[in-house]
């Protein structure tokens, strides 16, 4: 069941990766995140965003219990999201379609 889990949940963070991939150069920037806690990292290149968080990207949303965010070491980069990594009670939808994952 565990290894179940954890492809759905890959599955649901690949899907949202791939739409945002997907989106015009123009809205690359346009990700917002909530949630009632935040913890960064510097050293590690990483966000730790807890508590009913919500990503946002156009029609794109993804919600869960914890969202872990990896961005880019280059600062010239502007310290690009290379990929987000969500858990616990995972839902990622867009327009009609809908995955979910524990």
């Amino acid at each position: 069941m565990k290894m179940k889990t954890a492809l759905t949940t890959l599955q649901c963070v690949l899907c949202f990766l791939c739409v945002c991939m997907y989106l015009p150069a123009a809205y690359a920037d346009q990700i917002d995140i909530q949630a009632q806690q935040l913890d960064v990292d510097n050293n590690a290149h990483k966000a730790v965003f807890t508590g009913e968080v919500i990503v946002t990207k156009e029609a794109l949303v993804l919600t869960a219990d914890k969202v872990i965010v990896f961005y880019t070491e280059d600062e010239a980069a502007a310290n690009e999201i290379e990929k987000i990594h969500a858990q616990g009670d995972v839902k990622v939808t867009k327009e009609a379609r809908v995955a979910t994952a524990q």
